[in-house]
């Protein structure tokens, strides 16, 4: 199960033009949003999606990306619609991640110079 971990230093083939424009790739924000899901938080969405996603797909899933990548398998997600993740998020009570659920890097806050 290490070696299908992906280091924080691997890119996703899509990003590479996506970073100069201060975007994430979707498949990216599965992986900040995926990791914050706990394994109950994965179970829950599973046993919601037992119709969608076919008996394959479910034994496949071990994490939140995981379960993202599923969706988007299904056709559930994609780089335009959200909204299927987003109201995922609010059935299971995890309004910290919403804010995740985005394309757009977060800026970091750099200090106000005119302070200084």
């Amino acid at each position: 199960m290490a070696g299908l971990k992906r280091r924080a230093s691997q890119v996703w083939p899509e990003e590479r033009g996506e970073q100069e424009h201060g975007l994430y790739s979707l498949h990216r924000m599965f992986d900040i949003v995926g990791t914050h899901l706990t394994h109950r938080d994965v179970r829950v969405l599973s046993f919601l999606f037992v119709d969608v996603i076919d008996d394959h797909e479910r034994g496949l899933i071990r994490d939140g990306r995981d379960f993202l990548l599923a969706l988007e398998r299904q056709g559930r997600c994609d780089e335009s619609n959200f909204r299927q993740v987003l109201q995922l998020l609010r059935i299971i009570t995890r309004h910290d991640l919403l804010p995740y659920v985005t394309l757009k890097r977060r800026r970091a806050v750099c200090p106000d110079l005119v302070d200084k």
